[in-house]
């Protein structure tokens, strides 16, 4: 097996290369019985694939190449299985290419770097927003203290049970979301109709948090819990408008007619520009105040899906420091290859 650690390749040396493993895959497993579909013995029958790729195997190690078939499986049942080595080379190349531009194009290969992305505010912009960590994890979730009531809240629908709200918003926060609320009676009435509640609004107790969480019956029959939290970024399904887009600005439960509590969300909408960022080609949003006319309150199950969609603020002056942002900039830039990590 001397030609494995050859520095240079030639044709005769693959061919030997090739025999050699054969008989290593052959004969190991008659002389060593527990040697059979050992995951070593198997990966050995790639050697000659990684040698005519990448020239030479002195950089190859068995615990790289099993990690990379290991995310690279993980990665598959995600896909529609169309074309699933091309998907695998999208994700794989963007990657790199996030990569590249965050180190501010500097590649070895080249004499200078990409002056046209090294002048650009890109290390904050591709600071933890490609790839992230699942942050509504059962972890997470243990980890916000349950210092509210225990108020039962009910929704009239089957298939959701479970709604729990917890960590009041400070009642500075609240006061100040409200002042931009003008049409909040109005807005909560509309939302009472949704959930086929007509009557006048006779209760006043309301209550804010910052997190809430709930139950979902999916078509398939399999429960699934949903987690929300302030600044979520979320997809609503209008019948007028197909996908909408949305960030939680509140969450709150409010007393019913009939004495039992129903949770609401507050939002502010995304609307398309129908403009493209210059430089990434994706497509720019505009973050409606809550004050504007566009209706604001809903119940908490309108939201069609979290973590779906996510939006990088358009930073463009020194007034964007991490994590606040220039809110008079309300120009948002959609991440169309955003995904969570496997």
């Amino acid at each position: 097996m001397k030609a494995v650690f050859n520095k240079k390749f030639t044709s005769d040396i693959y061919e030997e290369l090739q025999q050699c493993l054969k008989e290593e895959f052959s004969i190991l497993p008659k002389v060593f019985v527990n040697f059979v579909n050992l995951p070593n013995i198997h990966v050995n029958m790639h050697l000659l694939m990684h040698a005519k790729t990448f020239g030479t195997l002195i950089n190859t190690q068995v615990g790289i190449k099993e990690m990379v078939y290991h995310i690279f499986k993980g990665m598959v049942p995600k896909t529609n299985c169309k074309n699933i080595d091309l998907d695998l080379l999208k994700h794989y190349n963007t990657l790199f290419a996030i990569r590249h531009l965050a180190y501010g194009g500097i590649d070895p290969r080249f004499n200078r770097s990409c002056t046209g992305f090294t002048n650009s505010n890109f290390g904050q912009l591709f600071l933890n927003w490609y790839v992230t960590e699942d942050k509504y994890s059962t972890e997470a979730t243990e980890q916000v203290q349950d210092d509210d009531d225990d108020t039962k809240i009910i929704f009239p629908i089957n298939f959701i049970s479970n709604i729990s709200l917890k960590k009041r918003m400070p009642k500075q926060e609240c006061d100040k979301l409200l002042l931009t609320l003008h049409n909040f009676k109005t807005e909560l009435f509309l939302s009472y109709v949704d959930m086929k509640f007509e009557t006048a609004l006779i209760n006043s107790s309301i209550s804010w948090y910052k997190f809430a969480s709930y139950m979902i019956e999916e078509e398939n029959g399999i429960l699934s819990k949903v987690h929300l939290h302030l600044d979520d970024f979320i997809t609503i399904y209008e019948e007028d408008h197909e996908e909408s887009y949305a960030i939680i600005k509140g969450i709150f439960q409010h007393k019913g007619n009939n004495n039992k509590y129903y949770a609401f969300i507050v939002v502010d909408w995304f609307e398309d520009t129908m403009v493209e960022h210059s430089v990434l080609k994706y497509p720019l949003y505009r973050l409606q105040a809550t004050e504007d006319k566009w209706r604001c309150i809903f119940p908490i199950t309108v939201i069609d899906n979290v973590q779906k969609v996510h939006f990088i603020h358009n930073c463009n002056s020194e007034r964007c420091q991490l994590p606040n942002h220039d809110t008079t900039n309300r120009i948002w830039i959609k991440n169309n290859f955003y995904f969570t990590t496997i």
